[in-house]
C-alpha cells in the first residue's frame, strides 16, 4: 500500500530546515510513501521540484513563534495580523490538497511554529491522519499564560514530536513520551574536501540567512575588537537576505517587526573600516566551495544552540564557535569539537577568535573530533530510516503514543 504524507513547509527560502526536509525526501522509500508538499513560494520550490514531488505553493503559512528568540513581546504581537491572513491562504491550500487526494495518512509539519494554527484545522480536514511535528528551535522557557493555554490545546491534536537534538527536546515543555530525537541529516556523497591550502591566515566563516538572531552584527563588532587588538585573519560571510525599499525597511524596523541585517552589516563594516578583512557573499548552493575556503565556522546566534552550519562544517573536519550556555554532548563538546561561548556578545566572540589564532593546532584536533561526532548521528540515510520507522509505527497505532 502507498501511504500519502503531507509535508507543511513554512518558508520558501532554502535554509536549514528546508535542506533537512530535502535530504529526508531524497531518502524515504517512494515505493511506500508518497510525499506531497504544501509550501510557501520561494527558492526551495526548485529543490523540491528536482525530487519530482507534488507541490501546492501558497503565499505563506501562518506561524506562531514561541522560540527562545522570536517569541512575541511589545510591537511584535502585530506580526499576528499577517499570520491570520496567511491562515486563510493556508486553509485554501489545504482544501486543494484534499481535492488532490482525499486520503492523507500522515501530516508532517516541518516546524512547530506552523502547527499552532494549522494542526487543529488539518486534523479536521484529515481526521484519520497522524500528525507529526518537527521541532527545530529551542522554545521559550517562560511563555505567557495565553501561550501555555494555546500549546496545551494544540498538543491534543499532535501524535508525535521530532526534536533535532537534546537541547531542543529539553526546551519543549511537555513530559509525554511521544517525543523522539532525530538529528538533522546530511548527504555524505555531496561532500568533497579539496584539502587546498587556504593561505597563511586563518579564515573564519559564517553561513546564515541575514536575520537578527544569527548574531552577524555582533560578529562584525567582535572582528573590530580582534583587529584593534593586533590580530590578523580573514572573514567570510555568506547568506540570503530579503531586499526591501528604504521606506519598508525603516517602517518594519520602527515597529520591531523585521530588520534588514545585510544593510546594517555592510554599513557597519564600512563604519568600522573592516572592508579589507571581511567579505560578504550571497548565499551559495555550492557548500563545497564555501567550506573548503574556511578553517573555522562561526555560529554566534541568539538561539542558544548549534545550527545546521556547525554540523555541516563538521563533515569537512572544520571546528566551530557556538554561542550556547548548556551544550548537549550530541551537538558540541566545548574545547573538544569546538568552542562554546556563554553568549553572543562581541567580547565573547572575540575571545574565541583569539583562542584559535593563538592555538592554531587546535583547529585540526577539534575538527577531527567534530567529524567523529557527526558521522554516526547526522547522516541523511540513517536519520531517514529512523523517521520512516516512526511513520510506520504511527500508521499502525490507533491511539496516541504513550
Amino acid at each position: 500500500m502507498l501511504y500519502n504524507i503531507l509535508y507543511l513547509n513554512h518558508s520558501g527560502n532554502f535554509s536549514g530546515s528546508q535542506k533537512s526536509l530535502t535530504y529526508l525526501l531524497k531518502n524515504i522509500k517512494r515505493e511506500k510513501y508518497n510525499p506531497i508538499i504544501l509550501t510557501q513560494r520561494g527558492p526551495s520550490n526548485k529543490e523540491f521540484q528536482k525530487l519530482n514531488i507534488k507541490q501546492i505553493k501558497v503565499l505563506g503559512l501562518p506561524q506562531f513563534d514561541n522560540t527562545n528568540f522570536g517569541y512575541y513581546r511589545g510591537w511584535r504581537w502585530l506580526i499576528l495580523i499577517r499570520e491570520f491572513f496567511y491562515f486563510i491562504i493556508a486553509f485554501v491550500g489545504l482544501i486543494q490538497v484534499k481535492v488532490y487526494t482525499k486520503n492523507i495518512h500522515i501530516v508532517h509539519f516541518n516546524e512547530i511554529t506552523i502547527s499552532y494554527m494549522l494542526a487543529p484545522i488539518t486534523k479536521y480536514l484529515f481526521p484519520n491522519a497522524k500528525i507529526i511535528v518537527h521541532v527545530r528551535s529551542i522554545q521559550n522557557q517562560q511563555p505567557k499564560l495565553v501561550v501555555k493555554v494555546l500549546s496545551r490545546f494544540v498538543d491534543k491534536f499532535i501524535d508525535h514530536y521530532i526534536c533535532i537534538d537534546a537541547s531542543v527536546r529539553n526546551s519543549l515543555n511537555l513530559s509525554e513520551k511521544n517525543i523522539s530525537i532525530i538529528h538533522n541529516g546530511f548527504e555524505l556523497n555531496n561532500i568533497k574536501i579539496t584539502k587546498a591550502k587556504k593561505g597563511d591566515q586563518i579564515v573564519f566563516g559564517m553561513l546564515n540567512n541575514f536575520v537578527p538572531n544569527k548574531g552577524i552584527l555582533e560578529f562584525i563588532k567582535a572582528i573590530k575588537i580582534f583587529v584593534d587588538s593586533g590580530y590578523t585573519a580573514k572573514f567570510l560571510i555568506a547568506g540570503n537576505s530579503i531586499k526591501r525599499s528604504a521606506f519598508i525597511r525603516i517602517l518594519l524596523e520602527y515597529f520591531n517587526i523585521s530588520q534588514d541585517v545585510r544593510y546594517h552589516a555592510e554599513k557597519l563594516i564600512t563604519e568600522l573600516s573592516l572592508t579589507k578583512y571581511i567579505k560578504i557573499n550571497d548565499f551559495t548552493y555550492d557548500i563545497n566551495s564555501f567550506y573548503n575556503k574556511i578553517d573555522v565556522i562561526c555560529f554566534p546566534s541568539s538561539l542558544n544552540a548549534p545550527g545546521r552550519p556547525v554540523f555541516e562544517a563538521a563533515f569537512y573536519k572544520i571546528p566551530s564557535i557556538v554561542a550556547v550556555s548548556n551544550p548537549t554532548s550530541d551537538t558540541i563538546i566545548d574545547k573538544y569539537t569546538g568552542l562554546c561561548i556563554k553568549d553572543n556578545s562581541p567580547s565573547s566572540i572575540f575571545k574565541a577568535l583569539k583562542y584559535y589564532v593563538e592555538n592554531p593546532e587546535k583547529i585540526g584536533y577539534f575538527g577531527n573530533n567534530a567529524y567523529n561526532l557527526v558521522k554516526d548521528n547526522y547522516t541523511a540515510n540513517s536519520n531517514a530510516i529512523k523517521t520512516m520507522k516512526l511513520y510506520n509505527e504511527s500508521l499502525f497505532k490507533t491511539e496516541r503514543f504513550k
